[in-house]
């Protein structure tokens, strides 16, 4: 790949929708990619370069993360809906939705509304059945201290926001650079959207 094939990723704001998304790509089908719970759409940086050169990428901040402001509703059939309507405010009448983690879930609601607009659907470790939930991520979803444990959490990720904003979207890989990275973020996710 020569200097001149390298991939731009562009950010743009969908102002109708109020959602932040990236986006990358001249040609080829599209693909949409949605982030999990408490990421954002940088998280997909490296595979969208890795398809830009044969796909218009769209990778998405899911309302209450990154900087897409909380919508009205949480609810995932809702936010699959959105999901439709940005695809339609840009002109995407056929995709291939990704879906991690929560955006399987949402990519599952859309494609089961929407199969005249998702022509394949990719799941990777798709939240699907929330009681089936690593244990790691219960204590969010409590009733009981769900909200001390995420704000908690949000607390702690602001001590290391510094270190993370300092880590690189391409990375290399491991835990440490993505753990800092993601603690960037984490630490300014709209704390009512995540409960």
């Amino acid at each position: 790949m020569t200097v001149s094939d390298n991939p731009v990723i562009e950010r743009y704001w969908q102002e109708q929708l109020h959602l932040s998304y990236l986006r990358t790509g001249t040609s080829g089908p599209s693909l949409v990619l949605l982030h999990g719970w408490g990421a954002f759409k940088e998280l997909w940086w490296s595979t969208m370069l890795a398809l830009a050169p044969n796909y218009r990428v769209f990778a998405l901040d899911l309302p209450g993360h990154g900087e897409s402001p909380q919508s009205s509703s949480c609810d995932m059939l809702d936010v699959a809906r959105l999901v439709a309507d940005f695809c339609a405010a840009e002109g995407l009448s056929s995709i291939t939705l990704i879906g991690h983690s929560m955006g399987g879930n949402i990519a599952l609601e859309l494609t089961l509304a929407r199969p005249d607009l998702v022509t394949r659907l990719v799941l990777v470790d798709a939240a699907i059945d929330a009681h089936l939930l690593p244990a790691y991520v219960q204590p969010y979803a409590s009733d009981t201290y769900g909200w001390t444990v995420l704000r908690l959490s949000q607390a702690f990720a602001r001590h290391f926001r510094w270190l993370g904003a300092g880590v690189p979207h391409v990375h290399g890989g491991g835990w440490l650079r993505p753990w800092f990275r993601r603690s960037a973020y984490t630490a300014s996710h709209d704390p009512v959207a995540l409960r």
